[in-house]
């Protein structure tokens, strides 16, 4: 069976597509279109939780010759961290709320089951540049040539790394 990789975000979705022999069929970032009123928590789950006729129409074509449709996702995980830490759990938060939102209404819309990951199942503690490398060397250049670029392409190689472990073809740290 086929499935679909989410690394979300707040503001954009990055989404990888498989076949069921774990092969890359596509990947994108997925953007909800920003003006000022995206600062309104309750607009961007609305969004989220009510996707495009369009993305459910894209996603239905990708995956409808696949069989049951599954979706593996990123959880949120707060991570304990040295003193100092950039990052605000709070923004966290915000984030888990706009998954949740979406990896539901995909579900629904899409009839799939969900499977969670936390980063440090599949990526492990390994930076973002060094695991990028990783991925690139998994895939065939047929599967590069059908990633597309735009947005946040970090999201994009996570997307792509979360089904890579998914389906087997990586193991923890992106390595084979």
């Amino acid at each position: 069976m086929g499935f679909l990789s989410i690394d979300p975000g707040v503001h954009t979705m990055a989404m990888a597509a498989f076949h069921t022999d774990g092969s890359l069929i596509e990947a994108w970032n997925e953007t909800v279109v920003t003006t000022q009123s995206d600062r309104i928590m309750s607009e961007l789950l609305e969004r989220w939780g009510s996707p495009s006729v369009r993305l459910v129409n894209r996603l239905q074509g990708l995956l409808s010759d696949l069989g049951e449709t599954r979706i593996v996702g990123e959880r949120q995980v707060v991570y304990p961290g040295a003193k100092g830490l950039k990052t605000n759990p709070n923004e966290l938060l915000d984030l888990a709320m706009c998954a949740g939102a979406f990896y539901g209404a995909l579900c629904v819309d899409l009839r799939a089951s969900l499977r969670l990951v936390e980063p440090a199942e599949w990526k492990a503690q390994v930076p973002k540049e060094i695991t990028r490398e990783r991925i690139k060397a998994i895939l065939t250049p047929q599967e590069i040539s059908r990633i597309r670029k735009g947005g946040e392409m970090h999201n994009v190689w996570d997307a792509i790394g979360i089904g890579l472990f998914a389906s087997g073809r990586a193991k923890r740290g992106m390595v084979r």
